[in-house]
């Protein structure tokens, strides 16, 4: 088992052109994910258009930002958007032991190690651990934040196609995994420590995401409503925010260290 640090680790984003939200974005992983220097590692930028092209000018602010935060960006501007395709790319270029795919549209609201993720991947069998997001969730691949071994990136970029929505696919492909390959962190549900910053960006916009299909964004039709996507948000516990305004690190907290390993030996998911 290799540790997780500037040598063995890269970053991926999958971004649209929207710079106002990944400047957040990369400011509180930044600050909140503890022990790694982002300036000493490389990330693998795809910012994709709106079906419209209206914002195509905003691409380059959401690279310029990037490059503001991280040491080594390596970027990737498609004439055509395809979030499949998006994630194909980004995968295809992780060479390092991990990948830490952090998509452009989600805030790190409590301070995290970065070595805390080190003991669950002892088990050879785990490919991901996954920050939460959400309250009770199945065991199962997510694109929201996660640390993801470079192998299982790799593999995956080799079987998927441009054409079904990339999470779904993704879950079909990793069942020749045991469910206790993904994690979920911290293994205690009433601590989603990440904020979704896409859906209330998403009620001041005239695009929708789609259906379950999803591979572009589309462009909302006249008279035709906001697109009704489950509050995530609604799921933090008033306690984290506070936790975060006060700076409190919960993965340095005793019982949730004990709890976490514990719970990682046994290979079990909450």
């Amino acid at each position: 088992m290799y540790p997780i640090d500037e040598k063995t680790l890269s970053f991926t984003t999958t971004a649209m052109p929207r710079p106002e939200l990944i400047e957040t974005t990369y400011s509180s992983f930044s600050r909140n994910l503890q022990g790694i220097d982002f300036k000493k590692v490389t990330l693998y930028l795809n910012v994709d258009s709106f079906p419209d092209k209206n914002e195509d000018h905003k691409r380059q602010e959401v690279v310029d930002i990037a490059r503001k935060y991280f040491g080594n960006v390596i970027v990737n501007l498609p004439d055509s958007p395809n979030f499949a395709m998006a994630v194909k790319w980004c995968f295809s270029k992780i060479e390092t032991f991990y990948n830490f795919h952090l998509e452009d549209d989600w805030q790190l609201i409590s301070p995290i190690s970065i070595s805390s993720f080190n003991q669950f991947f002892v088990p050879p069998h785990v490919q991901q651990v996954g920050l939460r997001a959400w309250k009770f969730v199945r065991s199962d691949f997510w694109l929201s934040p996660s640390i993801i071994r470079g192998t299982f990136c790799r593999e995956m970029s080799e079987k998927m196609n441009v054409t079904d929505n990339p999470e779904v696919q993704l879950r079909i492909l990793k069942s020749i995994y045991r469910n206790e390959s993904f994690l979920y962190f911290p293994f205690d549900p009433k601590a989603v420590i990440l904020k979704d910053l896409g859906r209330n960006w998403m009620k001041s916009k005239n695009y929708n995401r789609g259906n379950k299909d999803f591979v572009q964004w589309e462009i909302r039709e006249n008279g035709k409503g906001i697109q009704r996507l489950v509050d995530q948000n609604g799921q933090i516990s008033q306690s984290f925010l506070l936790a975060e305004q006060n700076n409190k690190n919960m993965s340095k907290s005793r019982w949730a260290r004990q709890k976490a390993i514990k719970l990682s030996r046994r290979g079990k998911i909450i």
